[in-house]
């Protein structure tokens, strides 16, 4: 099997011992079945930070992206805007999510996931993985860049993987455990690049960094470590950013703001201005009590 092929089914494997017998008896051999392939029941499942029992006011719940935060090929809007993109209007899918994680917005965020074999659990997740909004939402950073990751080479991210994609760009599988590389392995030395490190991971302290923005982001969760499991895990969750004041708030507060500082200017400038005229005032006054003297 080549490097990054994926292949599964049932095949036969069959020992015999390593020298002939000297006797007529055909050699003893063993047949042994070996099923390879990853079992569907085993995936990934999101830890909630909070929990919470209920959240009805989330049906039918409706939030906006400007045109600006989000780019639906998902290349981050890399290679500019569309002039026909407007807002991204979105109906918050209950259904499926339910209550979603939260976050508040000036935190940083990183999921935390643990491995399940159905219904059971096996272990806490700490291995690699990386996440993608499904809407192109891309209004968020990463807290670490390459050099401080400690990479050694360029480190992988989204947009440099769908690029390398022959067809239409697909997240889904542009960036698996079949095509990662870690850029923290190798012989040379820390690398200086800057870009962002978007891989995550529960050993590093990397983490999203919001927007001060209330939203609902919708992340597909894959595991790049190939070295975790045979199966391409991957799964989707829902988060919800709160805390930050409306547009409109912030907008009135600025207002409010700038208003009060004018006025403030206007009051200093009136007492400044009546302590000048009363200081002018009293100096006549005293330049009128000097007595003349006749020459």
């Amino acid at each position: 099997m080549e490097h990054g092929e994926y292949t599964e089914g049932l095949t036969t494997v069959t020992f015999t011992t390593a020298e002939p017998s000297l006797t007529c008896l055909p050699n003893p051999s063993i047949h042994a079945y070996v099923s390879a392939g990853c079992p569907p029941e085993k995936t990934i499942k999101i830890r909630k930070q909070i929990k919470r029992d209920s959240c009805e006011y989330l049906k039918n719940y409706v939030y906006t992206f400007e045109r600006d935060e989000y780019d639906p090929s998902f290349m981050e809007g890399t290679e500019g805007i569309s002039e026909d993109q407007g807002i991204l209007s979105i109906q918050y899918d209950y259904g499926r999510h339910g209550c979603p994680d939260r976050s508040y917005y000036s935190d940083g965020y990183k999921p935390q996931f643990d491995l399940y074999m159905g219904d059971e659990f096996i272990e806490k997740m700490d291995t690699d993985y990386a996440m993608i909004e499904i809407h192109g939402v891309h209004n968020f950073q990463y807290l670490m860049t390459a050099q401080q990751a400690g990479c050694r080479k360029r480190p992988q991210s989204w947009v440099d993987m769908l690029r390398l994609q022959d067809t239409a760009k697909d997240p889904n599988t542009a960036w698996t455990r079949y095509n990662y590389h870690d850029c923290l392995e190798g012989n040379g030395t820390e690398i200086t690049d800057r870009s962002p490190y978007q891989v995550l991971s529960s050993r590093s302290r990397n983490m999203v960094l919001w927007r001060e923005k209330k939203a609902i982001y919708v992340f597909n969760v894959t595991v790049l470590d190939p070295k975790y499991s045979y199966c391409n895990l991957q799964t989707q969750f829902a988060v919800e950013v709160y805390g930050a004041l409306p547009p409109s708030a912030v907008s009135a507060i600025k207002v409010m703001l700038i208003t009060c500082a004018l006025g403030l200017a206007g009051v200093a400038f009136i007492f400044i201005y009546y302590l000048v005229q009363q200081r002018e005032a009293e100096e006549d006054q005293r330049t009128q009590k000097i007595p003349q003297f006749p020459h």
